[in-house]
């Protein structure tokens, strides 16, 4: 869905891989100028083994030092995923969310029914709800910009911040506290992938 969307783009093309990959070292962030990392319904479970909640955190330590490398040395990065704010809640996890990706949790959307979103000069929906086509987004994150990030997104129900967009001269973050692919249509979806491609792409 993500490639999809990219490819409409028309002006980017782009290569995938795993997490896993990345932090072997397989691949290098720092190869790429644009970093889509996708996070979907991912996080970390207590209730479960260690294995569990070693395999499902959404921003592990390894990639946490990884993306802060990559940030620092000039890269820009999307995040999409529902759980980016409530899954990093430890202190030094908060500083991570903070200092590099410029946004901060704001507790998690209360409305259970509302799945629709403004931003970008247009409303978009997401499900909440299991469907037939696509897996449903029962708990979407509030994230608050930090610094001189600003909300570029909000939830209808409640005006809460959905997503944040960071324009520094070092480099760029895009988040939003939704999954991407959980965007219900797909005009939608390639009109604001262009939108992130061309604002990561450009440091005027």
């Amino acid at each position: 869905i993500h490639g999809r969307a990219i490819r409409q783009a028309k002006s980017y093309s782009f290569v995938s891989c795993s997490d896993e990959a990345i932090e072997s070292g397989i691949v290098r962030l720092t190869d790429y100028s644009i970093v889509d990392y996708i996070l979907g319904l991912e996080k970390a479970d207590s209730s479960n083994a260690n294995f569990y909640t070693k395999s499902y955190k959404t921003f592990t330590l390894i990639m946490q030092q990884l993306i802060r490398q990559y940030c620092m040395g000039g890269g820009n990065i999307f995040v999409s995923g529902s759980y980016i704010g409530s899954d990093m809640l430890a202190f030094t996890e908060q500083q991570f969310t903070q200092e590099i990706l410029k946004y901060k949790s704001a507790g998690t959307l209360q409305d259970s029914f509302s799945g629709e979103i403004f931003g970008a000069q247009r409303r978009i929906n997401i499900p909440r709800k299991m469907n037939e086509t696509m897996y449903a987004v029962p708990k979407p994150d509030c994230i608050s910009p930090v610094g001189t990030a600003y909300t570029a997104f909000a939830y209808t129900s409640g005006m809460k911040s959905a997503g944040i967009i960071y324009k520094g001269r070092d480099y760029r973050t895009f988040v939003l506290g939704f999954p991407f692919e959980s965007i219900m249509s797909g005009e939608d979806r390639a009109y604001l992938m262009n939108g992130i491609l061309h604002l990561l792409d450009s440091k005027n």
